[in-house]
């Protein structure tokens, strides 16, 4: 929601994320990023949550999610066929 597209038309201005950005400055114990986050829940308060790949390629090489409302139903990645 926060990332600019650079093609297409420019249809709205970004979604401003209200309250300060995580300080990263030890290891997370807790989702770094709940305070913010319009879908957090009780996992959120606890653990940070891993790094998941959703496009086949390995953590770290491909596009990844570190979420915990994420569900691996909702992690698949659909290719479209552009006409």
């Amino acid at each position: 929601k926060t990332i600019p597209k650079i093609s297409g038309a420019r249809e709205a201005r970004l979604k401003v994320i209200e309250g300060q950005p995580p300080i990263m400055t030890g290891a997370p114990q807790a989702c770094p990023f709940r305070a913010r986050c319009e879908y957090r829940h009780d996992p959120c308060d606890k653990v940070n949550p891993p790094r998941r790949a959703v496009d086949g390629q390995p953590v770290g090489h491909g596009h990844d999610v570190a979420c915990h409302w994420t569900a691996p139903a909702a992690l698949a990645v659909t290719e479209v066929a552009h006409a």
